[in-house]
This record gives C-alpha cells, structure tokens and sequence, in this order.
C-alpha cells in the first residue's frame, strides 16, 4: 500500500537545481514489499545547450549487471542508471501492460531484474503510476508514446530534440535497512528507441531520434554529484547499434566535469570494450 501527498511530481532543472512545483510526493512502502523509507519521485530536466568543456570527465568500465553493482554498493552513496521504458517501467511489449511487480520474476532480462534489486515497493508504485510518468516532449505526428515504447512510423523525418526530462528516484533506504539520513540511492530510469524491431523502421531518420534522446538522457544522469553507473542502452532487445550508444555516451561525457566519477557497465565485456574503442579512453 501507498499513502497519497498531492502532485506525483517535482520539476526539477538540472542546472539551476531549482524546483517547478511545490513539495515532492513523500511515500512509504509497505514492509511487505520490503522495505520501509521515504522516497521522492522527480523528473530531471535536462538540454543540448551545454557546450564541451575540457578537461572533460574520464569514462569507467565494469563488467557487471546493474543487480549485482546495487548489492556490492552496500553503504556508498551513488546514482544509477536503470533499463527501463520511457514511463520508468518496464513492460516485455507495447501491448502488454505490467500491473503487479510479481509478473517481472518471470521476466529473465535486464530490466525487470534491476527494478526488483532497487525495491519491489518502488517498482510496483511505479507500476501504478506508469500512466502518468512521461518527460518526452511533443516530437511530432509521426512519433507517438504506447505503454513506454517510442513508436516511429515509417514516414517520420527526423527533426532534432533538444530537451527532455528523466525521472529520477531518491531513496534512503533499501531492503528494510534504513540509511544514515544523508545518505541516498538515486535511480535514474533511462530508455533506447527500438531500432527495426517493435514495429519501428531501421532509417538514419530513426537512428538519429535514438541518438538524440540516448544523449540526453545520458546528460541528465552523468549530471548528479555522486558517483554515477550508467548500463549501454539499446543494444539488447531494442537492436540499438553499440557505436551509436557510444556516440551517445561521448558527447554527454564532453560535457561532464572531470572531477565527475562516471562507470559504463555492462555483462558483456566485449560491449564494453567496443565502446571503449569508439571513445578512445
């Protein structure tokens, strides 16, 4: 169970860290979920507008998968970036709608596993606020949101865009264990564009919406003052090339300071390795 406070949402700008709205939503979970503490549910605005900078941040590299990398955490205070679909969930097709958290056991692929390692209490108040959780901005007619899925038509001509928000969960407690009060878990859920599978053509056009967005979203997470994990996103299911995932994770990290701490992870380190080749560092 969950107990309502108002609005679901807080705006926040990621350069001036000032609010929109007034007062965050403050929920608790339901111990049966596992885990009792305050979390809040913001959407991080973030724009193409920043210019490179140099010296810039240093990628990271680690072979691992997101479920492990929030078990080896323990104490430390760090954001991650979580596979999902762009309204934070995450749903095996357009069609298919998740309504309860016990349907992501059954669900071997990265994303549901990562959910339920953060807190099956989030996920399942996530999942019942799926409907209202959107940051992307109007891209055209040719371009429409179905269950979280970027749905492209064959006739979409690409345009650029330039702004877009992430939602983003801060947590101070996980599994039941409450946390020094300044200490936080920060979850940013990011998503890819199917790319020649889930009904979407294989054009430039659409490869260069992916790119587009995949830099943003990259943007807003390696924007967070604590250390920052960020999975390759799209190069599973949603056929997303690993360079253009690479492209997307250069041009963000040319516009993070290099005092910033930003790690790649992955399972397959020969992911990583490729787009260490394509970055250079």
């Amino acid at each position: 169970m969950t107990e309502n406070y108002g609005h679901p949402f807080q705006w926040l700008d990621g350069k001036t860290g000032e609010y929109a709205a007034a007062g965050p939503r403050r929920i608790r979970y339901d111990t049966s979920w596992g885990g009792t503490g305050d979390s809040t549910l913001k959407m991080v605005q973030c724009n193409d507008s920043s210019p490179p900078i140099a010296p810039h941040v240093r990628l990271r590299y680690l072979a691992t998968d997101v479920t492990e990398l929030i078990r080896t955490l323990g104490e430390e205070t760090a954001a991650l970036a979580l596979p999902s679909q762009f309204n934070a969930v995450e749903y095996p097709n357009p069609d298919t709608v998740v309504k309860k958290v016990s349907e992501y056991v059954t669900d071997l692929t990265g994303g549901p596993a990562a959910q339920l390692a953060v807190s099956p209490a989030v996920a399942q108040w996530l999942l019942d606020r799926a409907s209202e959780i959107n940051g992307l901005p109007d891209i055209g007619p040719e371009v429409r949101l179905v269950n979280g899925y970027l749905k492209v038509s064959a006739n979409y001509k690409y345009s650029p865009v330039h702004a877009l928000s992430v939602p983003l969960v801060s947590r101070i407690a996980v599994d039941g264990r409450v946390r020094n009060p300044n200490m936080y878990m920060f979850y940013y859920y990011l998503s890819g564009v199917p790319i020649g599978v889930y009904g979407n053509p294989d054009t430039p056009d659409v490869r260069a919406l992916a790119l587009d967005l995949m830099k943003l979203q990259y943007l807003c997470a390696m924007s967070d003052p604590a250390p920052v994990y960020l999975m390759l996103l799209g190069t599973g299911a949603f056929n997303t090339p690993v360079n253009l995932t690479a492209e997307a994770l250069q041009w963000a990290a040319a516009r993070t300071p290099a005092d910033s701490s930003v790690t790649i992870i992955d399972r397959d380190q020969k992911k990583l390795d490729a787009v260490r080749s394509f970055i250079g560092q």
